[in-house]
């Protein structure tokens, strides 16, 4: 079969015809120059053949490159929208050679009049992650339009160049708090020390969201202001922020060294006897019992006993049979801070066939302090274990017994 030449298929509008030039010819010459008439063409189908060719695993470096081209030229909206949508399913990492031809179109459309050509190429740019759309999207941080501003404050986070810190720390002061909440985040990824500052400073945000996601971002540093910050967080007047803050919290702890533990559990322990918080305990609960990290779990069930009361004693009593002796101690620890509503339960693991479940729980019930436990205590003083009967009786002492 005769192909038609290049003019008549132009003139007829053929997109097929073009296609299978670009996808038959063994011309190189010929593959381009189809791809620049399907530029001039327009319209969907044009643009479907050429995304085609950007990302064909086939078609030479030449090929590719006009095919950018023509797309950069058509000043359509729906050529950025679908390539957006097919670069969905590509590694940021994978950089092959069409991402430098994709950069230009997306770069030249941040100066589209057409608001919605800028904004969703602003979000592409972070998808392709090249240092070269650092400038442009920076400029675009002024945009007229939030959403523009928005995307932009999201693909500079994804670049995570340290250039963006200045540029970005303007937009904690506009007017929409979806802009706002998207700057915190984006400072959060790009981080360092100069952002710190501005992170405690967006936590007094009026906007719940924007506190909610820099409690989030603070996570990731250490420091007294940081964890001032956080533990702030936890008598917020909003739900959310709350949560954030316990979630906050526990990666804070995780972060703290070994050394520190103590001082630094203790001091906000201290913070916290200051306000009645609000906080949902099933959230951290589900934290406490499925964290990934065991260094989450114990700081889970740390909270719990800083916060909590008779409606977390019958969980944090499941944990005395854990096998990391870590969850086992913070368990005990949290069930002693709670204090006497942890008396009944703990009396009851007294009869556990489990020596670790007994001898936590009589270890607990010495440390509250409250003589109900005594006569029980006395009796394991004859525990056919000697841990429990060590235990027992060091436990008897302490609950006044001779």
């Amino acid at each position: 079969m005769v192909r038609k030449s290049l003019y008549s298929l132009e003139r007829d509008e053929d997109v097929e015809g073009l296609k299978e030039h670009i996808e038959k010819s063994n011309d190189v010459n010929v593959k381009r120059r189809a791809a620049e008439l399907l530029g001039s063409i327009g319209g969907e189908e044009s643009i479907k053949v050429l995304i085609d060719t950007i990302f064909s695993d086939s078609q030479p470096k030449k090929v590719k490159r006009a095919a950018a081209n023509a797309l950069a030229w058509m000043d359509d909206t729906d050529a950025v929208w679908m390539l957006i949508e097919r670069m969905k399913g590509f590694d940021g990492d994978e950089k092959t050679g069409q991402w430098g031809d994709l950069l230009k179109i997306f770069m030249k459309s941040l100066k589209s009049d057409n608001e919605y050509v800028r904004m969703d190429a602003a979000l592409a740019l972070g998808r392709i992650e090249d240092e070269r759309a650092v400038k442009p999207l920076i400029k675009v941080l002024k945009d007229t339009d939030k959403d523009v501003r928005k995307n932009a404050a999201i693909s500079l986070g994804s670049i995570g160049s340290k250039k963006a810190i200045n540029p970005l720390s303007k937009l904690l002061d506009d007017k929409h708090p979806e802009v706002r909440r998207e700057t915190v985040n984006s400072l959060g990824l790009i981080g360092g020390e100069k952002v710190k500052p501005l992170l405690i400073k967006a936590a007094k945000d009026k906007d719940e969201s924007v506190r909610e996601q820099t409690i989030l971002s603070l996570s990731d540093y250490i420091g007294k202001d940081v964890m001032d910050t956080i533990v702030g967080g936890l008598s917020d007047e909003k739900d959310v922020v709350r949560e954030a803050a316990a979630f906050s919290l526990m990666d804070f702890l995780s972060k703290i060294p070994e050394k520190r533990s103590h001082e630094i559990r203790k001091e906000i322990s201290q913070r916290l006897e200051r306000f009645d918080s609000e906080l949902d305990y099933k959230k951290i609960l589900m934290a406490a019992e499925d964290g990934k990290r065991l260094s989450i779990r114990r700081n889970a069930i740390w909270l719990l006993g800083q916060i909590g009361d008779k409606e977390v004693v019958n969980k944090l009593i499941t944990f005395l049979k854990e096998e990391d002796p870590q969850i086992r101690r913070m368990s005990t620890l949290s069930l002693i801070n709670i204090g006497n509503e942890s008396v009944n339960p703990l009396l009851d693991k007294l009869d556990s066939n489990d020596k670790k479940v007994k001898k936590m729980a009589v270890y607990a019930l010495g440390e509250i302090g409250d003589r109900r436990a005594i006569d029980r205590v006395k009796k394991l003083m004859e525990d056919e274990s000697e841990e429990v009967r060590i235990f027992a009786s060091k436990a008897y002492s302490k609950l006044g017994g001779e």
